[in-house]
């Protein structure tokens, strides 16, 4: 299955994606190919997780871009809520500019400047995510 930019509501498919998995409890690997490319070998990015991951749980997989943390998770507490909407709305109000991290995380629409856009975005995916 896959993830794709400019498909579904809103021209984004959900993040998650949901496998069944018949009688088993559980998976002994999960293989994901990124649509980046490696730079060592400027082929595509193919990323390997071993097991066993159980059923009935949530198993969260990021590429590693570097920097790239949470979306949407300005105070980097690994969660994104409120107080992450409080910190846009600051920044936004005050024309704050905030470290390059923090920024990629609360740009919702990649507009690269943060605006009420980004404010409507995030509250959104904190309600529906």
């Amino acid at each position: 299955r896959e993830i794709i930019a400019g498909k579904g509501h809103g021209s984004m498919d959900a993040l998650e994606l949901h496998y069944g998995l018949g009688l088993f409890t559980e998976i002994a690997a999960i293989t994901v190919r990124w649509p980046s490319k490696d730079e060592m070998n400027n082929q595509q990015k193919v990323s390997i997780y071993s097991g066993p991951f159980e059923s009935n749980k949530i198993y969260k997989i990021v590429e590693d871009l570097g920097f790239v943390g949470l979306k949407g998770d300005a105070n980097i507490d690994e969660n994104v809520d409120i107080l992450d909407v409080m910190y846009l709305i600051n920044c936004i109000l005050n024309n704050c500019e905030p470290e390059e991290t923090i920024s990629w995380a609360l740009d919702f629409n990649y507009s690269e400047d943060l605006n009420v856009l980004d404010v409507t975005k995030l509250v959104y995916f904190i309600l529906f995510h």
